[in-house]
């Protein structure tokens, strides 16, 4: 089972601000969204380094109510796919992450959203933290906005 690539909301694409589809279909499904949901911040954490750990929730919804249709094969692939990063790569290849943690899996048999999205289906609600440390240094980096 894979997911087809219109069926990842991107939120940092610069082509649309409203990046999620606002009716869900079949052909829609299953459907994976990757969310920012909260940072915790340890400023001064030593000398020179400052932490940050933010958590990302990464949503499925299926519109299907049979769970080994969509919902387990998906859950399964996250989980092989998070434990082949904690094997292979558990810095995600990236010098300030410290460590990948994943804190929870939740699933409910839901109507998907508000009237518009009402299908009824599998929900999946897994989060994890990543946790990162900067040197002082590494924050004199500007972003454009």
């Amino acid at each position: 089972m894979g997911i087809k690539i219109g069926n990842f909301p991107n939120l940092t694409a610069t082509d649309s601000d409203r990046p999620i589809k606002d009716n869900i279909q079949d052909a829609d499904t299953p459907e994976l969204l990757i969310a920012p949901v909260s940072s915790t911040y340890a400023i001064g954490a030593a000398s020179n380094i400052h932490q940050m750990t933010r958590r990302f929730n990464i949503r499925l919804a299926t519109t299907d109510q049979v769970t080994h249709n969509k919902l387990f094969p998906v859950q399964w692939a996250l989980f092989t796919a998070l434990a082949r990063i904690h094997r292979l790569n558990p810095d995600l290849g990236l010098d300030f992450v410290l460590k990948l943690t994943v804190i929870d899996d939740q699933s409910a048999l839901t109507d998907l959203g508000d009237g518009q999205r009402s299908t009824r289906g599998w929900v999946s609600l897994l989060s994890i933290d990543v946790a990162m440390q900067f040197e002082n240094d590494d924050l004199e980096i500007q972003f454009d906005t």
